[in-house]
């Protein structure tokens, strides 16, 4: 049984702080440290709220019935899309004028060009009342694939709603929006983030799903979607949106219109593309909002390249010739004793949490943590199952390898601890007799020779990937700089800033 919390030790590790009643007013209370609130308030007053530089900022569709509206596609004709649809796992063809790309909250990444595994069944037309459904005589008449299969499911679609929630037509969706937001070129984040995810569509093609907000800015120009995009991925809006929006479960937050557009923007405009062919030292000094769009349009094509990366070690080796253990190749260098050497019968459900390799030259050292259930937890660290992880601690290391033999090592061993349940021999969990490291030395490699030329590919993918990282590291880092100065602030206030965020980056 979990014995009960020291509450006298728990009370001494929390932090007060005062809080001015004036403060508590009816706007959101901001329960954080002085510092911090200082620093909000002169972000505040450094510039105007997002919303008024926005046309719309707008949570995506609800559509009422996911598994019948929501569709997977297939192949997207210009007249006819193939799509499997979810309720049934049938495909079919639908007609593509009315089957759109639908973005989900979790294929949003930073400065990542969208792309959409799904597709959304909008039967809906612009008209001077704005976005109103597709009459139901004009759907069956110029969508009768689309309208076929809705009225399958007619009975389903019909039982949906209540006296408080009205659908229009029988095969409406909930929460349609307006198709001018979808079709517009706009900026993406998911709705839950740890840390800033904006992204741009720059074709204003897809949909989006409620686990998405879009933002289409009212000047809404390629420079000013660059350089909104470049600021709100920037650590101080994350610093921002941090301290101001609702904290969720493993600190992640959750946006919603009402603090989107609260946050705030400095003034300053991009010039349109007026400063084209000036290097971007010369626009940081001369005019830093463009040096901000033209920052974000470089880091999106340095991570859409990085992205097209393809690190999957196994899908380089391919049906390999299986080769020694992990111990017979070069010369195996055990380390001193620690926790990996252990066995259950010292810890209680112990197991390898996660593996590093290191490489110098012609060696290869392995390092693990260790995961198990301590006998107090309360001197420990322990997540809500109980269990405590240890650092990393050395394992072995293998001496005079190779340069193919070090490089399948450093690359085989991590991908093998990852994938595991008896992959290439490997347990993650100790036994009464086998410990952790004897896991590992059971590891069984490829044959070095077998795979020499897939271990040379990928490791020049891996290079080619280390690259675009340091540079995609670089250009944030200068975004961050101009914003920083954009906002007056002054070394303290960017350390209070890089304390409180550098751990979700």
């Amino acid at each position: 049984m979990r014995k009960p919390p020291n509450q006298t030790r728990d009370l001494y590790a929390v932090e007060f702080t005062e809080i001015d009643a004036e403060e508590l007013d009816e706007d959101p209370w901001i329960l954080t440290g002085p510092k911090e609130r200082k620093l909000l308030q002169n972000i505040e007053e450094r510039g105007v709220p997002l919303s008024e530089r926005s046309e719309a900022i707008s949570e995506g569709i609800v559509s009422g019935d996911n598994d019948i509206l929501f569709v997977e596609l297939l192949e997207v004709g210009e007249d006819l899309t193939k799509v499997r649809t979810q309720v049934d796992d049938e495909e079919r063809l639908l007609e593509s004028e009315i089957v759109h790309p639908l973005a989900m909250g979790d294929e949003i990444n930073r400065y990542t060009t969208p792309s959409a595994g799904m597709g959304v069944i909008y039967p809906y037309q612009e008209s001077a009342d704005g976005t109103t459904p597709i009459p139901e005589d004009v759907l069956e008449e110029k969508y009768p694939r689309s309208y076929t299969y809705l009225d399958e499911y007619r009975e389903r679609l019909s039982s949906r709603g209540s006296e408080s929630m009205n659908y229009p037509m029988w095969y409406s969706l909930w929460c349609p929006r307006e198709k001018s937001l979808f079709e517009s070129k706009k900026l993406l984040t998911p709705d839950i983030c740890q840390y800033p995810k904006f992204t741009i569509d720059e074709e204003g093609a897809h949909y989006f799903a409620d686990t998405i907000y879009g933002l289409v800015p009212e000047n809404n120009t390629e420079s000013e979607r660059k350089f909104l995009l470049a600021l709100l991925n920037s650590k101080l809006t994350w610093f921002y949106v941090y301290y101001t929006s609702p904290i969720l479960r493993g600190d992640f937050r959750r946006f919603k219109t009402s603090y989107l557009e609260k946050v705030p923007i400095v003034p300053e405009q991009p010039s349109h593309g007026e400063n084209d062919g000036e290097s971007v030292d010369k626009l940081v000094e001369n005019n830093p909002a463009e040096a901000l769009a033209q920052l974000g349009d470089k880091l999106t094509v340095l991570t859409d390249r990085r992205r097209s990366l393809n690190l999957a070690l196994l899908d380089y080796l391919g049906n390999y010739t299986e080769g020694p253990k992990l111990p017979d190749l070069g010369l195996f260098q055990p380390t001193s004793s620690n926790i990996l050497d252990a066995t259950a019968e010292d810890y209680e459900n112990l197991q390898i949490e996660s593996v590093k390799t290191e490489r110098d030259g012609r060696r290869v050292t392995v390092y693990a943590t260790a995961r198990y259930k301590p006998e107090d937890e309360d001197e420990y660290e322990t997540d809500q199952w109980g269990y405590t992880e240890t650092d990393y601690r050395e394992a072995f290391t293998l001496a005079d390898l190779s340069e193919q033999e070090a490089a399948l090592v450093k690359a085989f061993v991590p991908v093998t601890v990852e994938k595991g349940n008896g992959f290439a021999d490997f347990r993650d969990n100790a036994t009464k007799k086998n410990s952790l490291i004897d896991r590992l030395k059971n590891i069984t490699l490829p044959d070095p020779d077998n795979v020499s030329d897939d271990i040379q590919r990928y490791i020049e993918v891996k290079q080619r990937a280390e690259e675009l990282d340091g540079k995609i590291e670089k250009t944030d880092q200068l975004i961050d700089d101009i914003v920083y100065d954009l906002y007056d602030l002054t070394e303290d206030e960017i350390e209070i800033v890089e304390e409180a965020v550098n751990h979700d980056y």
